[in-house]
């Protein structure tokens, strides 16, 4: 996250990763990742610092309304070992999903010390206003709004980064002990 050159109090330029817009499962499954809202949420923020870096396999038509935003970036499909690069680069992961089975990149995200944007549809391994945000619906006005909140309170965003890390649900010593009870009873 960058200040800006203009002195203004708190604003922020943001960096904003994206994965798997349109993306499809290894079943060939369209993910239900809610890719206008998000692209309808860039739009909104056009006149503010935001970038939105879209990073994943996208299979669908760009809407005439970001064909020319020079705050989006689409990289496609990167091979995983190029990832890092990506998750270096941003001040925020969003993961604005109807419903995702786990949403294994958004521990990636949390791993590469990156806060998270994301719904309540998928794993829950963000914390609310302690490693990200956790909007209640995925809308337009939710992700505006929650982007334009770190704009305006970057110190935040700063919080939320210096907890990040793999979540305690997700560490190897948590699920072997979930685990054990059920291997011994077999």
């Amino acid at each position: 996250m960058e200040s800006q050159d203009d002195g203004a109090a708190g604003a922020v330029n943001a960096r904003v990763i994206c994965a798997q817009i349109g993306a499809r499962d290894h079943y060939g499954f369209a993910r239900a990742f809610h890719r206008e809202a998000m692209l309808e949420a860039l739009v909104s923020l056009k006149d503010e610092p935001v970038e939105l870096a879209v990073v994943g396999v996208s299979h669908f038509e760009r809407p005439e309304a970001v064909r020319n935003l020079k705050s989006l970036q689409w990289h496609g499909q990167v091979p995983h070992h190029e990832t890092e690069r990506f998750f270096q680069e941003a001040d925020l992961f969003v993961l604005p999903t109807h419903s995702d089975g786990f949403g294994l990149a958004q521990v990636e995200a949390l791993a590469h010390g990156l806060p998270v944007l994301t719904s309540p549809f998928c794993a829950q391994v963000v914390e609310d206003g302690v490693n990200g945000r956790v909007i209640p619906e995925v809308s337009v006005p939710e992700i505006v709004a929650a982007i334009r909140g770190i704009l305006v309170n970057p110190r935040q965003l700063l919080a939320w980064a210096s907890v990040c890390g793999v979540p305690e649900v997700c560490r190897v010593s948590r699920v072997s002990a979930q685990l054990r009870p059920m291997l011994e009873g077999m």
